[in-house]
């Protein structure tokens, strides 16, 4: 294909771009690693076990969409909106949701290792089993969500809000608490060895 420079920047990459969104089939199972999908209208799409790996979804309308078992492993959901998308055993490693709404979305036994959930909303969200080690939440707002029986080690909850959330059994080794409320959440056998509780509202005194 042939390059049209203009202003000193080249059409060939949005051209490329362009091609590759025409390109991926947004259909259950699909290949759409690198696709450019940002802002678009993808509300109750079936999308079970689509390959959206290291995809543009920035700003991208999900809502109510059936991700279940989807790659979006290093995806860009920046702003994006997947409130009540199901996304249960979806693999959300090193995904990038800063901004993004999650309310309601069902995470079961997703596997989000390393994600960022910075300033999302995720109320009531159900991260039950979920596998979000390493991930960040600073700034989230996790009311009444559920990260029952959830691998959370290592996460960083700074200035989050999991007020009311159900916190049962979950794994939360050496997280830090600084400035997070979790007053009225359900913590019974969660285990917290070398958490930060520094400035922390609800936190377990002398755990």
């Amino acid at each position: 294909m042939k390059s049209i420079k203009y202003s000193g920047l080249t059409i060939l990459a949005g051209l490329l771009l362009a091609m590759n969104a025409q390109a991926c089939d947004l259909q259950p199972g699909s290949n759409c690693k690198n696709a450019s999908l940002a802002g678009q209208d993808m509300r109750n799409m079936e999308l079970s076990a689509i390959d959206l790996s290291n995809a543009d979804l920035s700003g991208a309308d999900l809502r109510h969409a059936d991700l279940r078992g989807a790659n979006l492993e290093g995806a860009n959901l920046t702003g994006a909106n997947l409130t009540r998308a199901d996304l249960k055993r979806a693999n959300l490693r090193r995904a990038n949701f800063t901004d993004a709404t999650l309310d309601a979305v069902q995470a079961y036994a997703a596997f989000g290792q390393a994600a960022n959930f910075s300033r999302t909303s995720l109320v009531a969200a159900d991260f039950s089993f979920a596998r979000v080690n390493r991930a960040n939440f600073a700034g989230a707002n996790a009311q009444m969500s559920s990260f029952e029986k959830a691998w959370m080690d290592k996460c960083s909850l700074v200035d989050s809000n999991f007020k009311n959330a159900n916190l049962q059994e979950a794994k939360m080794n050496m997280v830090d608490f600084d400035g997070t409320t979790i007053t009225g959440a359900r913590i019974h056998y969660a285990t917290f060895q070398d958490a930060n509780f520094e400035g922390c509202t609800g936190c377990p005194v002398g755990w």
